[in-house]
């Protein structure tokens, strides 16, 4: 298996093949209302989910909720210290 930056056209038709209808359905949908690739579409709903900030994968933050937690408690008893 190769491993590239970019969901392949085959890994996202396996990948989309086994999505529940609903979702498959909605994502095929905004793939043909944007003219974006399925593979980018795919991409980017990955990547929201990991970080609802970011564009796509270039700008996701990958820290798990957990780490993202965590700093926050920090800087926020850092904010509370001054």
């Amino acid at each position: 298996m190769s491993t590239t930056n970019c969901l392949s056209p085959q890994a996202a038709q396996t990948f989309i093949e086994a999505l529940p209808h609903n979702i498959r359905a909605a994502v095929l949908a905004y793939a043909v209302e944007t003219d974006y690739p399925v593979e980018a579409v795919l991409e980017m709903a990955i990547a929201f989910f990991l970080d609802m900030d970011c564009a796509g994968f270039g700008d996701c933050r990958t820290e798990s909720p957990g780490q993202m937690l965590a700093q926050i408690e920090l800087l926020q008893a850092q904010q509370q210290d001054r």
